[in-house]
């Protein structure tokens, strides 16, 4: 079952809050009820798995309706949460497990149908590689999404009574394709719609001692990067989707702070947001330079982005990856800090049309947003 979050009157668009490893810029709702929906939800998934990680992997009904009877009994907050082990090891488990916690209240239910709006953002923080995944794929039981009733529709509960609970567990590795993993550490948070759960961290050892192999990007790629990078500020203008930051932010906190429009016009030229990010350096964003001196033209390390865009019911997100050069010396683990501006509406045309939109950004650990994006006519 779910929980109640209470909402308040206060709209907060910049104010960033670190929490369980996550980034979260709240929209709808005051810092104090976001942090008790998470804190709760957190202590829930600490209180029924156990440190015995068998349970991740022998998760059947009996697990399954424990939690679900737990969350029964809690009415404070609704929302969702993941857990997973701490550790894998990837040469002994052929599967990634998380179990994803959900409470709702039968007006959330219908206002935002869950099997058609969750989906993953997974980083590999050592490779600095993101995926975006509908969290029901590779189901071994597959259905129909055409199938799944839409969100708003029947009528509207006449109260918010009658709170379901759900608990599930995922397969992570086949959520993701199936890839080809090694030793690293992979991020993963859900996003439904306009809700968004807490970061977990599996660490993925394998204990055949086989050493992975990390690359490095090269000075020439670096360099490339670096000059579209200070090139895209005069393009914005014309073609560029993102550029350097071209409006003055806070000082940077660790994690994301980001800008985003509340409410533009469909016919406005641009609709742009603006972001600083301040994450540890991953060794596969640094850059391998000669022993000669390092030329000013080429950065240090080039950190990853993930903006997202979504609409309620659209069958996959759009979004794109940044490249954001870093100019200090730096070495993998070092804070490092770079800023950006996007341009929302050019980066898919099918978000053009009047609605409201959901806005995430990814870097590293952390996960920005949502941040509700109204398009009038």
């Amino acid at each position: 079952m779910k929980i109640i979050l209470k909402l308040s009157a206060i709209r907060i668009r910049i104010q960033t809050i670190l929490f369980l490893g996550l980034l979260v810029t709240p929209t709808t709702s005051s810092t104090k009820d976001t942090l008790k929906m998470y804190k709760l939800l957190s202590n829930i998934v600490s209180d029924l798995v156990p440190s015995d990680q068998n349970v991740y992997f022998n998760f059947g009904e009996n697990s399954q309706r424990t939690i679900q009877k737990k969350l029964v009994m809690t009415l404070d907050a609704e929302g969702i949460a993941l857990a997973a082990p701490v550790t894998l090891d990837l040469s002994l488990n052929n599967i990634i497990p998380i179990l994803w916690l959900q409470l709702s209240s039968a007006l959330r239910n219908w206002q935002v149908e869950e099997k058609r709006n969750s989906f993953l953002i997974i980083s590999d923080l050592c490779n600095d590689i993101y995926f975006i995944r509908y969290a029901y794929a590779g189901r071994p039981k597959r259905f129909d999404f055409k199938s799944i009733p839409l969100s708003l529709m029947g009528n509207q509960p006449s109260s918010p009574q009658g709170f379901t609970s759900s608990a599930e567990r995922l397969d992570c590795k086949t959520i993701m394709g199936n890839p080809s993993l090694k030793s690293t550490t992979l991020a993963i948070t859900m996003t439904q719609y306009d809700w968004v759960s807490n970061t977990i961290q599996i660490k993925l050892i394998d204990s055949t001692g086989r050493a992975p192999e990390i690359p490095t990007i090269s000075e020439s790629v670096s360099r490339n990067i670096y000059n579209t990078y200070k090139a895209a500020a005069q393009n914005m203008k014309d073609s560029a989707i993102f550029s350097p930051s071209l409006k003055p932010l806070l000082v940077a906190q660790n994690g994301i702070t980001a800008i985003v429009p509340q409410k533009v016009k469909k016919v406005e030229y641009r609709w742009m947001m603006h972001g600083i990010i301040r994450i540890p350096v991953a060794p596969g964003s640094l850059v391998a330079t000669s022993e000669t001196l390092r030329d000013s033209a080429i950065p240090s390390a080039i950190v990853t982005a993930m903006v997202i865009i979504n609409k309620l019911d659209n069958k996959e997100p759009s979004w794109i990856t940044i490249k954001l050069p870093v100019l200090t010396p730096c070495k993998a683990g070092d804070l490092a800090d770079a800023s950006f501006s996007v341009d929302l509406k050019r980066f898919n045309g099918q978000y053009s049309d009047v609605g409201v939109y959901q806005v995430f950004i990814a870097c590293g650990a952390y996960v920005a947003g949502p941040f509700a994006l109204e398009v009038v006519g």
